[in-house]
């Protein structure tokens, strides 16, 4: 497990969230991939767990729900 790994799956414990279904990656031009259930986003590495912070508790990684009674894609006619 990289440390980058170890890291965010502490981050996500730390916040109540289940780490199960995020990934990180360091890319070749030096920025963060963070991949999670609901989004994904490429953070400066320096900074990346405050940003990536900040997108969590905003809800950013949120899955997406649909609005009660409808599927993802029905539409109404």
């Amino acid at each position: 497990m990289s440390s980058h790994t170890a890291l965010l799956k502490s981050i996500l414990r730390f916040h109540g969230r289940d780490p199960q279904g995020y990934d990180v990656q360091l890319q070749e031009d030096g920025t963060v991939s963070v991949r999670g259930p609901g989004a994904a986003a490429f953070y400066p590495q320096p900074a990346w767990t405050t940003k990536f912070i900040r997108h969590l508790l905003r809800g950013f990684y949120d899955p997406v729900t649909s609005p009660a009674g409808q599927g993802a894609g029905v539409t109404e006619r």
